[in-house]
């Protein structure tokens, strides 16, 4: 199933699509991906290229640690 310009396969998000969907800034995205608190893969391997986010891993982001 692909999304609506039919290229980017359902539950992958650019990083300002994430950064839209919690609320954040793009900077945060790209704080979290350079970490590694947020999992992303890069599209060209090259650093500076644009990078994929699962919804998934998004989603396990906002997960709260302590309760």
């Amino acid at each position: 199933m692909l999304t609506r310009n039919n290229t980017e396969p359902v539950g992958v998000l650019t990083a300002r699509e994430a950064a839209a969907e919690i609320g954040v800034s793009l900077a945060t995205i790209r704080r979290r991906v350079a970490d590694g608190s947020l999992p992303a893969h890069r599209v060209g391997g090259r650093p500076g290229a644009a990078v994929r986010i699962r919804r998934a891993d998004l989603d396990a982001l906002l997960v709260p640690t302590r309760e």
